[in-house]
């Protein structure tokens, strides 16, 4: 649990928007580039594809929780941070659709995408509640 509080701490010392812009560039790379992997990219397990767009929102989610946290002082970042990134999937999943680079629009990339973005901004909401807690604990102490 300590980890998870010194982790959230040291996002909190980045400036708001860097670290939601950084994921948020290497998500668009990765999702919309026609070939950002190299072609001697070994297959891990079928459906790897829908575990990566999971984690891949689910940290978008995250941190766009965390900035709306950080600039507005919402008691609903989480739910806009979670409601942002699983949009914005659907967006990609329409542009891959459109773009016919060698991508396709699924259905089920885009259910991965709003999963991983709703799981990423309940446990940023719950890393926030615990560092809250931590800190009021230790200062009645």
């Amino acid at each position: 649990m300590k980890l998870l509080i010194k982790l959230f701490d040291a996002m909190m010392r980045i400036p708001p928007v860097v670290l939601s812009a950084v994921a948020i560039g290497g998500m668009l790379w990765l999702t919309l580039a026609p070939d950002p992997l190299p072609d001697d990219t070994p297959s891990l397990f079928e459906g790897a594809d829908k575990v990566a767009h999971f984690l891949m929102f689910g940290v978008i989610a995250a941190l766009l929780a965390l900035d709306v946290y950080r600039i507005k002082g919402s008691r609903y970042a989480w739910m806009a941070g979670a409601v942002a990134s699983g949009v914005l999937g659907g967006l990609i999943e329409i542009v891959q659709g459109a773009m016919g680079a060698g991508r396709s629009a699924d259905w089920a990339d885009w259910v991965a995408d709003v999963a991983g973005a709703v799981v990423g901004a309940m446990l940023m909401k719950y890393m926030a509640r615990r560092r809250n807690y931590t800190l009021n604990k230790t200062a009645d102490d």
